[in-house]
């Protein structure tokens, strides 16, 4: 009988071996400073309706990602989207400015560019890039000025490109010298019918003032859970600094985000909050 049990035990243990899954994700390129001024665009390559997360923020253990989330069942507004991505590209530049012998700074870019764009979509990144190469003369000569070497980069990630529309969120980050780099985090959604810029109302059927509560209550449920790694104030300062024009939609549903420092001490990093689909499926539209 002790035999029959030990075997039987044994049976079930490797059976279960054989039913756990494990998923990895692939580090994130940096593709920050380099010593030369170039600029380069890659092939053309299509993005999958999967976040890519390719360009993450730095978070902690205790801020979720879309591998963290249960995939859920898709609602009936995501039935409707077309799960056929968009064929994007990218555009990146890097140069790095000196005085003398002396290095000032180091400055990286990388840009989205789209095959199929049309309207706002079409230059935005473009015009985008174009700033960028100008706030960075300011800033080398400032940094001149004050006899620092600074490094800034921005990157990006493609976090929704599917159902007519693509979703994308940046990463800035500028690096004076000090304990910390400074960062902060943007966002974009598009419309591909018309390349319309798309702002956090044009996905809603209700008002602002009637879904609002409802992202917001998700947002402090998350901070309740976890209080021990937020700021005292957190709850209150999650409502003033509601990231109204810092989000993505995602296959999973809507990702809010917090910029460092603002919830939160640096070591928790940017703070994500993905408010799933079942939470809001009644009051959301697609654009």
């Amino acid at each position: 009988m002790k035999k029959f049990r030990g075997a039987f035990l044994v049976v079930i243990a490797v059976t279960a071996l054989f039913i756990l899954v494990s998923c990895t994700k692939s580090p994130s390129p940096s593709g920050l400073v380099s010593p030369s001024d170039t600029q380069t665009e890659s092939p053309s390559s299509s993005v999958s309706m999967t976040p890519s997360g390719s360009v993450e923020p730095t978070v902690s253990g205790n801020n979720p990602s879309a591998s963290d989330v249960p995939t859920i069942s898709p609602s009936p507004s995501m039935k409707q989207w077309d799960p056929n991505p968009i064929s994007i590209s990218e555009t990146s530049w890097t140069n790095t400015y000196t005085s003398g012998s002396d290095q000032i700074l180091d400055a990286s870019i990388r840009v989205p560019k789209f095959t199929e764009a049309k309207g706002e979509m079409e230059s935005y990144y473009s015009n985008f890039l174009t700033d960028f190469k100008k706030d960075c003369e300011n800033l080398s000569k400032q940094a001149k000025e004050d006899g620092q070497s600074v490094s800034v980069g921005m990157d990006f990630s493609i976090e929704c490109n599917a159902g007519g529309f693509v979703s994308l969120m940046r990463q800035k980050s500028v690096d004076y010298g000090g304990i910390h780099p400074e960062t902060a985090l943007f966002c974009e959604n598009f419309r591909l019918l018309d390349g319309k810029y798309l702002t956090l109302d044009d996905f809603f059927t209700v008002p602002r003032e009637d879904y609002f509560p409802v992202l917001l209550g998700v947002v402090k449920e998350y901070i309740n859970e976890r209080k021990e790694d937020f700021y005292d104030d957190a709850l209150t300062s999650a409502e003033e600094l509601f990231p109204f024009n810092a989000f993505c939609v995602t296959p999973l549903g809507i990702t809010l985000y917090y910029d460092e420092f603002s919830l939160a001490p640096y070591s928790i990093g940017p703070i994500r909050v993905l408010v799933t689909w079942d939470k809001i499926d009644s009051v959301f539209k697609l654009p």
